[in-house]
């Protein structure tokens, strides 16, 4: 398949469904809400749940179900674009936000900090320049420096009695697996209290960066994430469920910069934010180098 160029549009991104879910709970958005799903919020639902499937982009549905078989398929009622970077680390945060990255400021895995002159990887806390799991401050350095107000505080705050949850391995609601997250969010729906409730898992872009795109063991994880949705629609009364995606993925061929030695004399750190955007921090006076 041969790949073309796509821009985000920030008029129909996935940035205007955390928008529209301010505007339905009575907070002034931050940016243009999404049209199409204003429409659906019209009615005053007990429960509205966005359940977001890391890389379940349009690409995926569309070649990984078969249109005789396919909850997903059959009701898509709309494509957005992501934001721009088209990662997990910026797209998500903007759907926590309803803010842009370059508002919010998490533009990808590893980021640059000049107030501590290191590479971070921003999610963890990891030391960039030495190797996972190692450090680099006993802080968390992006809540430090890029510290933001989620909507799920927002809408606690100001959301007109709504309660909102982040169901997650992060949220509020902490869950260790896939079975976990939808008993929580069927638990959650079931109470009196009127609610949004925000839900992520990082399937299928973790078994697809391992497998590419259109594994059997990619369908396998997509058909275990659609039944379990259907059921949950299914047994959820007054409950709107959006489904989305944060990015797409697609197969393709890489370079590894580690292969040329010769170019890490000229940098300061390794290469940062994501190899499919890199970030080169030049030494000083080396740049024309």
């Amino acid at each position: 398949m041969k790949n073309k160029i796509v821009y985000p549009d920030y008029e129909n991104s996935i940035l205007g469904i955390s928008n529209s879910i301010l505007k339905y709970c009575g907070v002034e958005p931050l940016h243009k809400t999404s049209g199409v799903l204003d429409e659906y919020l019209k009615k005053d639902y007990k429960n509205v749940v966005v359940m977001l499937f890391d890389g379940m982009g349009m690409d995926c549905i569309e070649n990984n179900f078969s249109e005789e078989d396919s909850f997903f398929r059959d009701n898509i009622k709309t494509e957005l674009s992501s934001v721009y970077l088209c990662t997990t680390t910026a797209a998500t945060t903007s759907l926590v936000t309803a803010q842009s990255p370059i508002e919010h400021g998490w533009l990808g895995w590893s980021c640059y900090f000049e107030e501590i002159g290191k590479l971070v990887n921003i999610f963890i806390n990891d030391d960039g320049t030495i190797a996972d799991g190692v450090p680099v401050a006993k802080y968390n350095v992006a809540d430090k420096y890029m510290n933001y107000k989620s909507i799920f505080e927002i809408i606690n705050e100001q959301g007109n009695g709504i309660k909102a949850d982040n169901v997650s391995r992060y949220g509020t609601v902490l869950i260790e697996d896939l079975d976990e997250l939808f008993a929580e969010t069927k638990k959650l729906c079931e109470d009196s209290q009127k609610r949004f409730i925000y839900t992520y898992w990082n399937q299928p872009d973790g078994k697809m960066h391992v497998c590419g795109c259109y594994h059997k063991k990619v369908r396998c994880v997509l058909k275990e994430i659609q039944d379990k949705t259907k059921e949950l629609a299914k047994s959820c009364e007054d409950t709107l469920i959006i489904v989305t995606a944060d990015h797409r993925l697609l197969d393709c061929g890489v370079k590894v910069i580690g292969r040329y030695p010769e170019i890490e004399k000229y940098l300061r750190c390794p290469t940062g934010l994501e190899p499919r955007c890199n970030s080169y921090y030049i030494k000083e006076g080396m740049i024309d180098k």
